[in-house]
């Protein structure tokens, strides 16, 4: 992940923090400069997931907005420690 343009442009003007390059609190734009074709393989799918878990279980605070283009067009995931409004645990899958 990298740093977008400018924090300002993306988060309104939210510190940046030089510690692993992110932003303090949760919204940062994933860098897409190296390009793979097709869909991960069963390994780099099983790599996402791990580092996935590890992430949410050291790194994510309360929330993380990220933002990422696709030829499909723009993709936002938000990863929460808390279920959004009126949503069943249900309606989740788990990874």
């Amino acid at each position: 992940m990298t740093r977008a343009t400018t924090v300002s442009e993306i988060a309104g003007g939210l510190a940046w923090s030089t510690e692993r390059h992110r932003p303090r609190i949760g919204l940062y734009a994933m860098d897409t400069s190296a390009r793979h074709d097709g869909p991960l393989s069963d390994q780099e799918f099983d790599q996402f997931r791990e580092l996935l878990r590890r992430y949410c279980a050291h790194e994510l605070d309360q929330w993380e907005s990220l933002r990422t283009s696709t030829p499909y067009g723009p993709v936002y995931v938000l990863f929460t420690r808390s279920l959004p409004p009126d949503t069943a645990p249900e309606a989740y899958r788990t990874f």
